[in-house]
């Protein structure tokens, strides 16, 4: 498996994992059909980790920095962006 493959898995579950707890006690609270929720959160993060790919794809292709600071930078700007947004 290349480098970049499994820096883009790697972010994408530290997303997932960071971003998780929060996202299913919003989900949960705010919505009255459990199914509904479940979907929600699934949506989300398949969302999250679909821009975390290309997040770090643009940045490696780009290649201002190596690949562990771009994976850095990909990791801070969606947790940032995510965290905002709730």
């Amino acid at each position: 498996m290349r480098e970049l493959t499994k820096a883009q898995f790697t972010v994408g579950f530290l997303i997932w994992f960071a971003m998780g707890w929060a996202w299913v006690r919003q989900a949960l609270d705010a919505m009255d059909d459990p199914m509904l929720a479940i979907g929600t959160l699934l949506l989300q993060f398949v969302a999250v980790f679909i821009l975390s790919i290309i997040i770090l794809t643009i940045l490696e292709w780009v290649s201002i920095f190596d690949l562990k600071t771009n994976a850095v930078v990909t990791l801070i700007t969606i947790l940032s962006f995510a965290f905002v947004i709730m």
